[in-house]
């Protein structure tokens, strides 16, 4: 009944990792009932489960950074990106493009298309955060968030709102980079 197989989805649940996850210290047994005595249908005592370093996964082979690992490390980390840049277009539209576009229109008008076009930019954002944080916390997440943000907006405040930008923008940009380095330093140093 508490098998590996069954403890497994709620172990990487707890921590954050996909089901079909490859957790190294997780292996199955080899349960006899002779050797074994069942309590309650159990094949192994749930007293057992807890010392056992055949239900618990190894955690320094979890923390010990494979190619595998940092590959696929890399490939969520891009994914985030790409998917939280998309997000952030549809974002930054729903946002501004009422003051361009809809400008002599009812505000309740402006607010419903704003309504339509986010709900565009929630249909990306949601999974872009839900894969970004496999290998990211909320805080790396959300200064990541807020780079990309100004990497859209200041080109969209430009070209299509023809605002042209100035030093309070480099600045700004200057501020989340300090943000992103205290966020991700501990990944970068290595600390």
């Amino acid at each position: 009944m508490n098998s590996p197989a069954t403890l497994k989805p709620l172990w990487c649940h707890i921590h954050g990792l996909s089901p079909d996850h490859n957790l190294p210290g997780i292996r199955r047994p080899p349960i006899s009932p002779d050797k074994n005595p069942s309590h309650h249908g159990f094949p192994i005592s749930l007293k057992t489960i807890g010392r056992s370093p055949h239900f618990m996964p190894d955690l320094t082979e979890l923390t010990q950074v494979s190619p595998t690992h940092s590959k696929t490390t890399m490939q969520h980390a891009l994914i985030t990106v790409g998917l939280l840049t998309l997000s952030n277009v549809f974002m930054t539209m729903a946002w501004y493009g009422h003051l361009h576009n809809l400008r002599q229109k009812p505000w309740l008008i402006a607010a419903l298309v704003s309504w339509g076009i986010a709900l565009f930019e929630y249909l990306i954002q949601v999974p872009a955060n839900r894969i970004g944080h496999q290998v990211m916390n909320v805080g790396q997440l959300k200064i990541l968030q807020e780079i990309i943000s100004l990497t859209v907006f200041v080109p969209f405040a430009w070209i299509y709102l023809k605002e042209k930008p100035d030093w309070d923008y480099f600045w700004a940009a200057c501020c989340l980079l300090g943000a992103a380095f205290f966020m991700f330093r501990k990944k970068l140093l290595g600390l």
